[in-house]
């Protein structure tokens, strides 16, 4: 059964969400550079300098010790890592809305040619040139880890 929050009509918010509509970009599509993983692609033409996603939710980051996440389940510490920043020290930076409140940023591959740039903090995305439909939306994760590996 699906349950729906009602809320008053606002006018302001009910136009800040129809304008996010508008601007809807891209999708979740199975990937060519994440074998049998997920990907973003652009649903139509994007120009260049544009933020491919409007309205989402700007993440604060936490840093985690591997012991303060100890207690979670092996498959949960396993996404925070995969999802979340590792710095050489061994710290997890994570968002505080957790993995259950992750948006389709955090699916966008990496790619040493990428399309689209982000700040550290991954709270500001540009397309940094014209994306076509269809296309791969790809960071070059090096933005957040100088020492990031594939």
């Amino acid at each position: 059964m699906t349950v729906f929050i009602m809320t008053r009509d606002n006018s302001r918010l009910k136009s800040r969400a129809l304008e996010n509509l508008k601007n809807t970009y891209c999708m979740l599509k199975p990937s060519g550079i994440n074998i049998g993983g997920v990907g973003v692609f652009a649903i139509r033409d994007i120009s260049e300098g544009i933020d491919p996603f409007p309205g989402i939710v700007k993440p604060r980051w936490y840093a985690f010790t591997p012991k303060e996440l100890s207690g979670l389940p092996d498959v949960v510490q396993k996404m925070v890592k995969n999802f979340g920043m590792v710095e050489d020290d061994g710290r997890i930076w994570a968002p505080h809305y957790g993995i259950n409140g992750m948006d389709m940023s955090f699916y966008v591959n990496h790619s040493e040619t990428p399309n689209l740039t982000a700040n550290k903090e991954a709270t500001i995305f540009l397309t940094n040139r014209k994306i076509i439909t269809d296309e791969e939306l790809v960071l070059d994760y090096r933005t957040f880890s100088a020492d990031w590996k594939k």
